[in-house]
């Protein structure tokens, strides 16, 4: 047999006893592949020049750009001016007074009276004058920011409750906004613009009373009230957080309610179980399926209501514990479905009736001895990844802390009798393309990659992300299970699973994208967060999540979790 790859190409670890079964075809790596520039990590050390003066960030090198800022509905004017400092948008303390918010100083930080709430603020000296964070400040408020472009910030308020009367509309949000508000004739309606909002994801607002609203704009929400007859406006509020229209004449057409009936199981054996949720009413708009914090996955239905003989009904199959109609966690009404196992779910609408399909992922059917992993320790070489410097100068190499835990993950594996094959085992870039076309060509079942996450605010984040491609449902259901033993004992903050979208819109991450089997991305924790790199570089971390690695995928596989 032709020897397995040579040095500076992929190791194959697994028992002697696995040759002759895998069947895995061995080739040697010939080419490597540029790091496309967009996804390196090498963004953490760029620098951003502006004039002479520069914010140090670890081993990044910020300048402060002047920037102008979009608070909700209007543009304030600060002086001096707002600034960019890596991610985050700065404003002088002396300008708050322009958002009507009160600033106490303080040593070090000040207290600010802004919307009715009183936030703590770190204060941060440029060319002597004191500055704080916007971005911090907007998150503590529960409100929504972003950079537009580099010179551009944006702070939106997140609608959070619509209330609708026979002769009024009431509008409440995290932050300020103003409203436009108008009607039409054919047919006639009834139109709230609310200016300077967002509606959350996965989180709409609360809404009491019948009405219909979307994202009209990036910055617009729109809300529709459906009358009988063109009304007239009575009254447009001033700005605030508490906004309500007053009409007259016309009445409101309520807009009848999706009426859920008890769920009837279809076919149903190991591999697939078919729910049927029947319906009376009009055809819902949309229908979701979402995980709710305790784990379960919820059917959300848009104004349902449970019928009479549903209410307390539960029914189970092979491949559920449970389906129960019953209020969710966000308000609304849906279908809670408690899983035996890891399982992906489709759901569509139809018109008499909601069809779940309940779908066991990508190779779920495989014993772990039977399984072909590829384990990547992301960068390698030349390509460091992200970089910290420590205050003795000494510098952290992301490279330095994937490996370790992939050597583990890898070792980990074949001591429970899988196949594990490693992108790299030692100090080399493989190539970002090579990574995931190996893997392919191998016909592996599952690829693991293992990264440390930066960004260009020193010990602004912490924790841990676990990225899919997409919107794949097999990489999903493996990211949830993965994403949930980190979190079980890393200490950090888990902040799930997202779509490589979220990064790259419509293109994704290339080792992701590029993989032909369930496939994710780990960003275990931040090298640029002081606490997360003390355990990014510990050993005894490093096997601890190692561990948890290897015990998402056996649950992915149908192995109960421990503990």
């Amino acid at each position: 047999m032709e020897p397995l790859l040579r040095r500076r190409a992929f190791r194959v670890a697994r028992p002697p006893d696995v040759w002759e079964r895998t069947g895995v075809r061995q080739r040697r790596l010939i080419r490597t592949v540029q790091l496309n520039t967009i996804e390196s990590r090498r963004d953490s050390k760029m620098r951003l020049l502006m004039g002479t003066a520069t914010v140090c960030l670890g081993l990044a090198s910020l300048a402060a750009a002047q920037v102008s800022v979009q608070y909700t509905f209007f543009k304030p004017t600060f002086s001096p001016p707002a600034v960019r400092s890596g991610d985050e948008c700065l404003v002088p303390v002396e300008s708050l007074q322009r958002l009507g918010w009160v600033a106490v100083p303080g040593q070090g930080e000040i207290q600010v009276r802004a919307e009715e709430k009183t936030l703590k603020l770190k204060v941060q000296q440029r060319s002597g004058v004191p500055y704080v964070s916007l971005s911090d400040a907007v998150r503590q408020l529960g409100g929504m920011a972003k950079w537009l472009d580099q010179k551009s910030f944006q702070v939106l308020s997140l609608v959070q409750a619509i209330e609708v009367s026979k002769d009024s509309a009431r509008v409440r949000a995290s932050l300020p906004v103003d409203v436009s508000v108008f009607t039409l004739d054919a047919p006639p309606r009834l139109v709230v613009d609310v200016k300077g909002a967002a509606i959350a994801a996965g989180a709409p607002p609360k809404t009491d009373g019948p009405c219909r609203y979307a994202q009209f704009a990036p910055d617009v929400v729109r809300i529709v009230l459906d009358m009988n007859a063109v009304p007239k406006v009575a009254s447009k509020p001033k700005p605030g957080k508490d906004l309500t229209i007053s009409f007259a004449g016309g009445t409101i057409l309520t807009q009848a309610p999706v009426i859920l009936r008890p769920p009837v199981v279809g076919a149903d054996d190991e591999a697939e179980t078919v729910l049927r949720i029947p319906y009376e009413g009009p055809k819902p708009s949309s229908v979701s399926a979402m995980r709710g914090p305790d784990g379960a996955i919820w059917i959300r239905v848009p104004q349902a209501k449970p019928s009479e003989d549903a209410n307390g009904t539960a029914i189970s199959s092979v491949s559920l514990a449970s389906a129960t109609i019953e209020r969710s966690p966000w308000g609304d009404v849906g279908v809670r479905l408690e899983l035996r196992r890891p399982m992906g779910v489709t759901v569509s609408p139809g018109e008499k009736e909601i069809v779940v399909r309940v779908v066991r992922p990508r190779n779920a059917s495989l014993a772990l001895s039977n399984a072909v992993l590829f384990v990547d320790a992301g960068h390698g070489g030349t390509d460091t990844g992200a970089q910290a410097k420590l205050p003795d100068g000494k510098i952290v190499n992301e490279k330095d802390v994937t490996l370790p835990i992939a050597q583990e993950v890898s070792r980990l594996l074949m001591t429970d009798g899988a196949t594990s094959v490693m992108t790299r085992d030692s100090d080399f870039n493989p190539g970002l393309y090579a990574r995931a076309e190996a893997a392919n060509d191998s016909s592996a079942h599952f690829f693991i990659s293992i990264h440390a996450n930066s960004n260009t605010v020193v010990n602004s984040m912490s924790g841990t992300f676990v990225y899919y491609h997409a919107d794949d449902m097999d990489s999903r259901v493996l990211a949830e299970c993965i994403s949930e033993e980190i979190g079980r004992v890393s200490g950090l903050p888990n902040h799930g699973v997202r779509s490589d979208y979220t990064l790259y819109p419509n293109k994704g991450l290339a080792v992701l994208r590029t993989a032909k089997m369930p496939a994710v991305l780990i960003e275990v924790a931040y090298l640029n967060n002081e606490e997360d790199r003390k355990l990014l570089v510990d050993p005894s971390f490093q096997k601890k999540i190692a561990e948890a690695i290897v015990r998402g995928i056996k649950v992915y596989l149908g192995v109960k979790a421990e503990g």
